[in-house]
């Protein structure tokens, strides 16, 4: 067992589970970082809730999505830490929902960085309403996304908006 720091609450972590899970924390814990030597682990620029939140659900593997909000945190988690299942468990949740306008290309660039995400972007797509803003969203993207996730994602727009 381990423990992260999150600024003033410290959070016990299986090491074992997590190195298996996440390349993210395989190196964390099996690097040479300073941080090993005491087994206390800073995570920055999170809040101690909400990582408080994410760890219970990852070590118990109950995800339970009570907003959009807290879905899109645990894709954000999901990336940064580099749980690249997790999308698996957040879509079925968020597929029911709209998507707010002001979300929409973070969770498209975020969606991108999955694998078996077809689905995945034709959600975020679809969220655009019409054709004209779908392709005005990817152009907006366009820099951010790699060149094989904006060919998934024309494809997906043609698809979706095909009559």
């Amino acid at each position: 067992s381990e423990t992260f720091v999150v600024g003033a609450s410290t959070i016990p972590v299986s090491k074992e589970l997590l190195t298996l899970s996440s390349p993210y924390f395989e190196r964390l814990f099996n690097a040479n970082f300073r941080e090993k030597e005491n087994d206390v682990f800073e995570i920055e620029e999170v809040s101690t809730d909400d990582f408080r939140w994410f760890m219970d659900s990852f070590h118990t593997g109950i995800w339970e999505f009570s907003s959009m909000e807290r879905a899109l945190l645990a894709l954000s988690y999901a990336d940064r830490f580099e749980l690249f299942y997790l999308h698996l468990q957040v879509f079925p949740y968020i597929k029911n929902y709209r998507l707010p306008a002001e979300k929409l290309r973070e969770t498209l660039i975020l969606c991108t960085k999955f694998k078996d995400n077809f689905e995945f972007i034709a959600w975020v797509l679809h969220q655009c309403m019409t054709e004209h803003k779908a392709i005005s969203l990817l152009q907006e993207c366009a820099l951010e996304m790699p060149t094989s996730m904006m060919q998934t994602a024309l494809k997906v727009k043609k698809y979706s908006f095909t009559k």
